[in-house]
């Protein structure tokens, strides 16, 4: 008999255990959401059942996208082992609850007004395109904040273990302490008018602010600094094929460049008198546009886009083999020393498209500036059977062969077995 009763207790404590308990979520569209994803959840009277497998075992939830409008995630906190919860472009205004063990969360573009206590586990916020005036205590654990887009006027103090802060787009005038250990910051679009110290940094972008200086010395492998009212650049540690873009300020010289610089944008600052500096053998765009500049200094071989329009200067230096794109109007310059192979001549129409066109090598005639030219070899190889030195017909073309001169200088040949070779140095060569 003991042993029946006992049975019979634990067959109804087990009942209560797995008995489903069903709740209604109180946004019809949250509702409707969840029931897409989830419909052996939900009872004939549309009840969330609380105690679904699929509640408590679902660690990734994205219910982003089209459907109805979203105002509350009431009943967000029933899956109770989700660690990455994706809710965008739904019309949420508020979240007040989050399940404890998020360690991601994803809100973008929604119509966000504020955020509840974030979870102590979580290490990625992206809040980006919202209306966020403030946002709450960020946790220690956090490595990744996203809050581009919105209306914040300042930071909380940042966590120690900040690796990538995105705040572009706001209001700030200042930002808080940064984390040694942040790799990127974006806070371009603000009111910025300084900056705190700084760590060693992959990417600075502070795009249109209202700096009037930056650090010096500066470690930063990708500088973006443009449209603010900088007069100078700091000193520049830089690796990794950098780039620095300073267009539109007010700078009036720029520093030693990096010998690994990949991409140089400085136009629209006064430039002229100091010219530009000594350009690395890495380079491989240069936009230098209204800088008032009277000279070029020599192109690196690496050099593919070349853009110095609205400048004073005669002559153009020997162009680099490989440079694809120029730009170069409303300069006095009416020849080039060499045409490249394939070159794009970019000019503007007064509608401010761009066409085509083509500027003349330098020669006697044409060079009313005096400046300097660079012999071109080129030719077509064919192969010459009857060996009279005239290509007859019957006669195929070299494709592709390597001509080369006795200064290590060489060219393939095309299709049509024609080559090109322009020669920056004077004197006696053999082909």
């Amino acid at each position: 008999m003991k042993k029946q009763l006992l049975f019979t207790l634990v067959t109804i404590l087990l009942f209560t255990t797995v008995k489903a308990q069903y709740v209604t979520i109180p946004d019809p569209g949250f509702r409707i959401r969840l029931k897409w994803q989830f419909p052996s959840c939900f009872n004939a009277a549309d009840q969330l059942d609380t105690t679904c497998t699929q509640i408590l075992t679902t660690n990734a939830l994205d219910i982003s996208g089209s459907g109805p409008w979203t105002d509350s995630l009431d009943g967000i906190q029933y899956f109770k082992n989700l660690t990455s919860f994706t809710a965008g472009a739904m019309g949420l205004k508020k979240v007040s609850l989050f399940p404890k063990r998020l360690r991601t969360i994803v809100l973008q573009a929604n119509q966000l007004v504020s955020l509840g206590a974030l979870p102590d586990s979580l290490e990625l916020l992206g809040v980006r395109y919202n209306q966020l005036t403030a946002l709450p205590p960020l946790p220690h654990s956090l490595t990744v904040l996203d809050c581009m887009d919105n209306q914040l006027i300042s930071l909380p103090p940042l966590p120690a273990g900040l690796l990538k802060l995105f705040g572009s787009n706001n209001h700030f005038t200042s930002l808080p302490a940064i984390p040694s250990t942040l790799s990127e910051l974006w806070c371009d679009g603000n009111k910025l008018t300084s900056l705190p110290p700084l760590p060693p940094l992959d990417v600075l972008n502070v795009n249109y602010n209202l700096l009037t200086s930056l650090q010096s010395p500066l470690t930063v492998n990708e500088l973006f600094c443009r449209n603010n009212y900088l007069t100078a650049l700091p000193q520049l540690i830089q690796s990794r094929y950098p780039v620095i873009n300073c267009e539109h300020n007010l700078i009036t010289s720029l520093p030693p460049l990096s010998p690994q610089l990949s991409s140089l944008y400085c136009a629209n600052n006064p430039l002229g008198a100091a010219g530009l500096p000594q350009l690395p053998d890495t380079l491989i765009t240069l936009m230098c546009d209204s800088c008032n500049l009277y000279t070029l200094p020599k192109l690196p071989n690496s050099l593919n886009m070349l853009s110095a329009y609205g400048n004073n200067f005669n002559c153009m230096p020997y162009l680099p083999p490989i440079l694809n794109t120029i730009y170069i109007d409303t300069n006095q310059t009416n020849c080039l020393p060499n045409l490249p192979q394939g070159l794009y001549i970019k000019h503007t129409r007064v509608d401010g498209s761009p066409f085509m066109s083509s500027y003349p090598i330098c020669n006697i005639t044409n060079n009313r500036n005096k400046c300097g030219g660079y012999p071109t070899i080129q030719g077509r190889v064919f192969y010459d059977l009857n060996k009279n030195g005239i290509k007859d017909a019957g006669e195929n073309f070299g494709k592709y062969q390597k001509m080369s001169l006795s200064n290590g200088l060489f060219a393939l040949t095309n299709d049509k077995g024609f080559y090109q070779m322009i020669v920056d140095t004077l004197g006696t060569d053999t082909l």
